[in-house]
C-alpha cells in the first residue's frame, strides 16, 4: 500500500497545517516521521493519493512551509512496519 507523507519543517507549521485541513474536511492523518525519511521536525501528515494534489495546494496558498511530500510503500502487515522508499525498489 502506498501512502504519502508530507513532512514540515518545524512543529508549528505542522499544527497549522492540521488545523487548517481540518477545517477543510480532507481525510489525512499526523504521524511520527517514518524512520526512513529525515526531518527537522518529528511530525508528518500521511495521506492517500487522492488529497497529495490538493493538500500541498492549500498549503501553499495559506503561507504554510513544508519540506517535502513522500511517496513510501508498506512492505507487510507486521507492527511498526517497515518502509523503503518507492524509488528503491
Amino acid at each position: 500500500m502506498i501512502q504519502y507523507y508530507i513532512t514540515f519543517p518545524s512543529t508549528y507549521h505542522a499544527i497549522r497545517a492540521e488545523k487548517l485541513l481540518n477545517k477543510e474536511g480532507l481525510t489525512f492523518k499526523m504521524v511520527p516521521v517514518p524512520r526512513v525519511l529525515s526531518s527537522s521536525c518529528g511530525i508528518a501528515l500521511r495521506c492517500s493519493s487522492p488529497e497529495k494534489e490538493r493538500i500541498p495546494y492549500l498549503l501553499r496558498e495559506n503561507n504554510i512551509n513544508f519540506e517535502g511530500i513522500h511517496e513510501i510503500k508498506e512492505k507487510g502487515m507486521s507492527f511498526p512496519g517497515i518502509f523503503t522508499r518507492e524509488e528503491e525498489q
